[in-house]
């Protein structure tokens, strides 16, 4: 059995149940996803048991078994009542680990996994997990539409608490609006009159300080709750602007728009010292 520890926002969530999700079909073994963490996270909600999963949470069976500091019973693991312990393997740093090829069986994976080289095998199994059972309707389905009749760029901001935490912003930072323009510049260049999608988590924002020459629709009729679907919609689009996020790194990824172009920044984090190198896929282009 492989079990992932999943923690955080939604594309973090993502990156985990990826990571795990192909592990366990390398080594032949049954997948569960530890959802534990949001019993007492509660900056986030547990975003990804609204995709159609194919996996199942991780049982009270299988709790017992874990490593004693995420929640296993030390008596029960010593006896063995529920199975053999879980080797725990954990991250370490954010550069790809080639060793997680060596993990066997029965092991807990903790770790952000934030690079496709953990999962890029599995993409088609991913594009159909990481899809919601219900189609796309109401407001939804109008930006869909506008965006198939246009040439449409989904253009992510990222604020939140990348400004308002002093710390979180130290770490991460966000994209200035010269990044936008220069990758704005970049694809008018080459597919002229663009139809500029704008995701934002500060809507009012984005409209009071991103002017472009090119049409520009805010989306921002879908709250937090909807995340989801937010993320179907950025998907959508034809070509990508992404912030240093993991949530459009996840609506640009999933995309399955031939010929797309994604634009990414070429720093991810505003503090040194953090390996960013495998968190852009080779085939997006560093802004």
């Amino acid at each position: 059995m492989i079990v992932s520890r999943i923690a955080g926002g939604l594309g973090n969530q993502m990156f985990q149940y990826a990571a795990g999700r192909r592990l366990a079909e390398r080594v032949g073994a049954e997948f569960q996803h530890d959802l534990t963490p949001f019993d007492t996270y509660k900056l986030h909600d547990c975003a990804i048991r609204r995709f159609s999963l194919q996996s199942r949470p991780m049982d009270r069976a299988t709790l017992s078994r874990l490593p004693v500091r995420f929640g296993g019973s030390l008596w029960k693991r010593l006896l063995r009542i529920d199975g053999p312990p879980l080797a725990l393997f954990r991250e370490k740093g954010l550069a790809w680990q080639p060793t997680i090829n060596t993990v066997r069986d029965n092991t807990y994976l903790v770790g952000y996994w934030q690079s496709e080289k953990y999962f890029a095998e599995i993409r088609p199994t991913l594009l159909k997990e990481f899809s919601l059972p219900s189609p796309a309707a109401g407001k939804d389905l109008e930006v869909m539409k506008a965006m198939d009749e246009s040439t449409s760029v989904m253009l992510h901001v990222r604020r939140g608490d990348y400004v308002s935490n002093a710390g979180t912003n130290q770490i991460h930072g966000t994209c200035d609006e010269a990044y936008y323009y220069r990758a704005v510049l970049m694809l008018a260049k080459e597919y002229g009159p663009l139809h500029l999608f704008v995701f934002s988590d500060d809507p009012t924002w984005c409209r009071e300080n991103l002017k472009f020459e090119h049409a520009t629709t805010v989306v921002d009729h879908n709250d937090a709750s909807r995340n989801c679907e937010d993320l179907r919609l950025m998907s959508h689009a034809k070509h990508f602007i992404t912030a240093n996020s993991s949530f459009s790194w996840w609506a640009a990824w999933l995309s399955t728009s031939p010929g797309k172009i994604v634009c990414a920044p070429r720093r991810w984090f505003q503090s040194e010292g953090r390996d960013a190198s495998d968190i852009v896929p080779d085939k997006w282009r560093r802004m």
